[in-house]
């Protein structure tokens, strides 16, 4: 089950205060960056940098993804 409007909005909340804190300084976010999607209850947190090869593509590589556990009422990091 997805989170209500309520719940998404507390999370997306800490998700940013969380990011904005780690997030690289505004002159290397062009060659390092970290990103996240949220769908459904799951958070997956991944890295943003040019790709080596082809430099006018990026590359999104996945580091971590937290899930939701409804039912235990916490949070499960994968």
């Amino acid at each position: 089950m997805a989170f209500t409007d309520s719940e998404r909005a507390t999370n997306l909340a800490a998700l940013k205060w969380f990011l904005q804190r780690r997030r690289p300084t505004e002159d290397i976010r062009p060659k390092l960056d970290i990103g996240y999607a949220l769908v459904g209850q799951t958070v997956d947190l991944f890295e943003i940098r040019p790709d080596w090869q082809d430099p006018t593509t990026t590359r999104h590589t996945p580091v971590a993804r937290i899930r939701y556990i409804r039912s235990r009422a916490h949070w499960r990091l994968y």
